[in-house]
């Protein structure tokens, strides 16, 4: 009675195991997607920003480098060439107005990249004269 039991539990178990290794090849799969998926409209988003804040929108169309990197030198998606302490300099001529409830991280990176980022608004809110169009 025992043995019948344990050996039915096996089978169950197995048939489990075997269910949940399908769908972790499945998870795998979807989470290679979304990487891929990031990747892109994180590349399309620099091309457009980049588009956006130099004075020609002509490169709309022009894909960045891949990685980032050009000639060994890290590329900054505003201006071709430009290196991302050249765009920090620029940015930082522009003045920064935040929302009033936002709040820093304390993590110097991504406070940076806050800052950038309302920076990078600024810019572009003054050269379409307060109007951004999707």
């Amino acid at each position: 009675m025992y043995c019948e039991n344990i050996e039915a539990e096996k089978v169950v178990y197995k048939s489990n195991f075997s269910a949940l290794r399908g769908l972790k090849s499945d998870i795998e799969n979807v989470q290679k997607l979304i990487e891929k998926g990031r990747r892109r409209v994180q590349q399309d988003f620099d091309v457009w920003y980049g588009a956006m804040t130099s004075s020609d929108a002509s490169k709309v169309g022009e894909a960045a480098p891949a990685d980032g990197y050009e000639g060994g030198r890290q590329m900054s998606a505003d201006v071709p060439g430009e290196k991302v302490t050249e765009r920090s300099e620029r940015l930082s001529s522009v003045p920064l107005r935040m929302p009033s409830g936002t709040k820093l991280t304390g993590n110097t990176e991504t406070d940076n990249d806050i800052i950038a980022f309302y920076r990078a608004k600024e810019l572009l809110l003054a050269r379409t004269g307060g109007r951004v169009g999707m």
